[in-house]
């Protein structure tokens, strides 16, 4: 099985931490034509997140450069912080990145509340079904 909408190059937007979902998904929604067909790809949906969350660090290298990585989940925020140190013989950079998690119900909703229908989800382009644990969540949907 393959998605049910083709997929092709898109447009790729990413969100700041503050910005309005409803809003952001409503203007999707105007400007997708009727018929038309929309596949979100979400990294961050809960239910591939938290069933194997660990707060354990972890260490990345690939050649001469090391990657620590802690990330804690923040309950109040529904998010991950994730802490990265890149190091490289005597160079260090610090930086963080935050990473929102909504549930594919909640994500679905807000589709749906845009003028989307025939809401599916999927764990990758060949249309394996979406379940927890699975790495991403494609989010296949119309226009109404």
């Amino acid at each position: 099985m393959v998605l049910p909408i083709p997929i092709r190059p898109a447009l790729r937007i990413r969100a700041s931490p503050d910005s309005d979902a409803d809003a952001f998904v409503a203007a999707l929604g105007r400007v997708v034509r009727p018929g038309g067909g929309l596949v979100v790809d979400f990294g961050a949906a809960a239910e591939s997140i938290l069933p194997g969350f660990t707060e354990a660090p972890r260490t990345m290298r690939t050649g001469d450069i090391t990657v620590e990585t802690t990330t804690e989940y923040d309950v109040a925020a529904s998010r991950l912080i994730s802490r990265y140190r890149f190091s490289q013989e005597a160079r260090r950079l610090d930086a963080t990145a935050l990473h929102h998690v909504h549930t594919g119900a909640h994500l679905g909703d807000l589709l749906a509340n845009a003028g989307f229908t025939d809401l599916r989800r999927y764990a990758d382009p060949d249309g394996t079904p979406f379940t927890p644990a699975t790495g991403r969540l494609l989010l296949a949907a119309r226009r109404a």
